[in-house]
Formats: structure tokens, sequence, C-alpha cells
């Protein structure tokens, strides 16, 4: 593990490979705080984090047909979303509605997210953000089809199949 003091993200096939490679730590041996941020987790966090491991997860694409399938099996996905200005204007921030971003919206980055439900009424899928209940709905936010499966706005999309269960 290299040692940094900045967080520039992961693509979520790397999360993907850490699970496999390293377990997955509960947070009662590591804590997720700003002060372990940028510090390598301990032994024990390691020790325990092998009695849990990410069996099988698989690289699915942008899809509805699939999208779908997996989510109506109350499988979640991961995947990763190109962020536009539209992303953090008010509006969004207390809504969760998000748009299409247009010709005036600027990129900021990439963001990982989980996909969770959607809405054929109103074209939208359901996605969790990591910001806290706070922002959007509770903590969701909304995303026209099109966001999802346009592969500039969206990929490395995830699904985690199955996981040993915590002992």
């Amino acid at each position: 593990m290299n040692q940094t003091d900045t967080d520039s993200g992961a693509y979520i096939k790397d999360g993907i490979y850490c699970l496999k490679t390293y377990g997955i730590c509960e947070e009662k041996y590591w804590k997720y705080t700003m002060e372990n941020l940028f510090k390598e987790p301990s032994k024990e966090a390691y020790e325990k984090a092998k009695n849990n491991y990410l069996i099988d997860g698989i690289n699915i694409p942008n899809e509805i047909p699939i999208i779908k399938y997996w989510l109506n099996k109350n499988e979640p996905i991961a995947l990763s979303i190109a962020i536009y200005s539209n992303f953090m204007n008010f509006s969004s921030a207390r809504t969760g509605k998000i748009g299409l971003p247009n010709n005036n919206d600027k990129f900021i980055g990439g963001h990982a997210i989980v996909l969770c439900g959607y809405n054929d009424n109103t074209r939208e899928f359901i996605l969790r953000n990591s910001w806290g209940s706070y922002w959007g709905d509770n903590g969701y936010f909304y995303l026209p089809y099109e966001y999802i499966t346009d592969k500039e706005l969206c990929n490395d999309l995830w699904v985690i199949t199955k996981i040993r269960v915590f002992q």
C-alpha cells in the first residue's frame, strides 16, 4: 500500500479486486474516520478481513434490461458516473433530481455510487450517494435512464453476487 496524503479516488474494478484479495473488514476493527483515511489498516484488521471475502462479482454492461435483471434480484450495482456542475447545484442537492448535463455544465470528476432501483414511469434509476442523508432525497438521487446507458457518463458497473457471511 502506498502512503499518500490525498484521496484521488479509485476505480470500482480495483475495489472489487481488493475485496477478492484482502477480504472485507468490519468497521469495528478499522473505523472509517478522517484520522484513519491515509493510514494503512492494522494487522488485526487484515486478519479479520480474511474471514470475510468476496466470492463473486461480475462486471455488467450498462444496458437497461441487464441492469433491471439484477435489481429485480435485489442485487445493488456499484458503478462510476461522470459528475458535472448540474450535479452540484442547490436544486439537485435538495431534491436529488439530476438531468443530463448540457453544454454549459462543467465536468467535475468521477464518482462511485450504488444503483439500487428504478422507476419506469419517470424513466429514472434510483441511486444511493455516500454524502449522507442531508443530500438529495435522504441520500438518494435520480438519474434518467439515458445517463446510465451513456458510456461517456457511466461505466464500470459491478454486481457483487456472493459474499461470505461475517463470522
